[in-house]
């Protein structure tokens, strides 16, 4: 493969990912509708409940945080 080929490879996979951020979708995709069909009626989840972000900042850096997240995960 040529460098300018690789080039195009690298150009095309950012206007479509073709490698983890699109699992990481799909994967996203299966659990939402895992979790909707079993959701109380009226909860509606969005997809971004489910994707993971890599890029972004933790936000539950403090462990009473993370407890706090899985005591409402526990009473749904």
């Amino acid at each position: 493969m040529s460098s300018q080929e690789f080039t195009q490879w690298i150009a095309y996979n950012n206007l479509d990912p073709i490698g983890d951020v699109r699992q990481d979708y799909n994967a996203a995709l299966i659990a939402r509708t895992i979790a909707q069909v079993n959701a109380k009626k009226g909860k509606v989840y969005k997809l971004e409940d489910f994707k993971l972000d890599f890029e972004g900042p933790e936000k539950m850096k403090d462990p009473k945080d993370i407890m706090n997240f899985f005591r409402l995960l526990s009473k749904k």
